[in-house]
């Protein structure tokens, strides 16, 4: 395996909690988006680096856009593992909202959504849609 990529790395985390907020496995968006199971993993872990386009597809299969994972990514949102501390870390999370653009805010909530159903446990759909 060859070196991370920084924005790979950031961009994977926000990939899987979208994909598990919608209950799907790594095979359910790669059928989805039209790639393998195998890539979806390996960008999830940032081994590799999606093109514009195969973000566009990977984003639009989890519904949302490939601009609102960039800025959840930039951003710095943390992947679902990493709030050992919810209510703190979520306090602060809400404090940098409230510093970001209007447009940049609009972007990320869709994002921030599917991630506390992630945390929370809600009901996770069975299927696609």
């Amino acid at each position: 395996m060859g070196t991370r990529d920084k924005h790979a790395v950031r961009i994977g985390p926000v990939i899987r909690a979208l994909r598990i907020a919608k209950g799907w496995s790594l095979q359910d968006l790669g059928d989805e988006a039209g790639y393998e199971r195998g890539f979806i993993g390996e960008v999830e872990r940032g081994e590799k680096t999606p093109g514009l386009q195969t973000l566009r597809n990977i984003a639009q299969a989890l519904g949302t856009t490939a601009n609102a994972i960039m800025v959840a990514a930039a951003k710095g949102l943390p992947p679902p593992n990493a709030l050992k501390h919810p209510p703190r870390q979520v306090a602060r999370l809400t404090q940098d909202l409230g510093n970001l653009h209007p447009k940049e805010a609009r972007q990320i909530v869709p994002v921030l959504q599917a991630m506390l159903r992630a945390f929370t446990g809600a009901p996770r759909k069975t299927g696609r849609g």
